[in-house]
């Protein structure tokens, strides 16, 4: 029997992000998986990021291209849901880029577990640093790397330093476009994350999670979420952490 060849949403958020837009969006259109839909959002950027962004609408015709005065990210990701046509959806930040076997592999795996929800893991690049990167596998290994994890096991593990970031991010992931029907990102928040994956894992009973790195995660000197001292961001994510505490505890989940 033939395996379903669904379409998959990837929406790609962008705002000044020029430096790196190229390796990301290369990491997008070469995908050994091809039945792509590519949703770039320009939020309102002020240097040559839409510039690339129709050069690549040139070249590939599986890419839309929508842009917007400056919402900030969460708006932007909003965009993309509102326009995306696959069965399933992936974010991806500009700064970052994947591996080429990244929808394949996770893709192959939602299909195996019949999951509304999978994660891959990460690494983090400084980009200050050269750290080449190697796929030093197949996507037939993967098959002993996956597990199912029950949302009770991530929320035990939600404050380990990796899989904070892993459970609680949206890139890394495929969707099932059924999670974001009445689900939106928070605008206007830096920490958007916290204030929506308690949500997101509200939906599913388990969760797909492959122990390969298939998202690199590239840290810039100019993240809105890197700035020395005490800033607007500290209070984002403590009012986030306030808003998650205060969803578990409606719920009864005291622990």
């Amino acid at each position: 029997m033939v395996q379903e060849r669904p379409v998959i949403s990837m929406i790609v958020p962008i705002y000044n992000a020029e430096k790196y837009l190229r390796r990301c969006l290369e990491s997008v259109v070469n995908q050994t998986y091809t039945n792509l839909d590519i949703i770039l959002i320009d939020d309102g950027s002020s240097d040559q990021s839409l510039e690339i962004c129709r050069q690549y609408v040139q070249r590939d015709s599986r890419i839309q291209l929508y842009c917007q005065e400056n919402r900030g990210v969460s708006a932007a990701r909003n965009t993309g849901l509102e326009h995306m046509r696959g069965e399933y959806v992936v974010f991806v930040d500009s700064d970052d880029f994947i591996s080429k076997h990244f929808v394949e592999i996770l893709l192959k795996q939602i299909q195996k577990y019949q999951v509304a929800l999978i994660m891959c893991d990460y690494v983090m690049l400084d980009e200050n640093k050269e750290q080449a990167y190697i796929e030093n596998f197949l996507p037939e290994m993967t098959q002993s790397c996956s597990r199912l994890v029950s949302c009770e096991e991530i929320y035990d593990n939600m404050f380990k330093e990796h899989e904070s970031i892993r459970f609680c991010v949206p890139w890394g992931k495929i969707y099932h476009k059924k999670i974001f029907y009445d689900l939106r990102f928070e605008e206007g928040k830096i920490y958007e994350d916290i204030l929506i994956f308690h949500k997101i894992y509200e939906q599913v009973s388990m969760v797909c999670c492959i122990d390969v790195v298939l998202y690199y995660y590239v840290r810039s000197c100019n993240s809105i979420t890197r700035k020395d001292g005490i800033t607007q961001r500290d209070i984002e994510r403590a009012y986030g952490l306030m808003r998650r505490l205060q969803y578990f505890h409606e719920q009864k989940q005291e622990k």
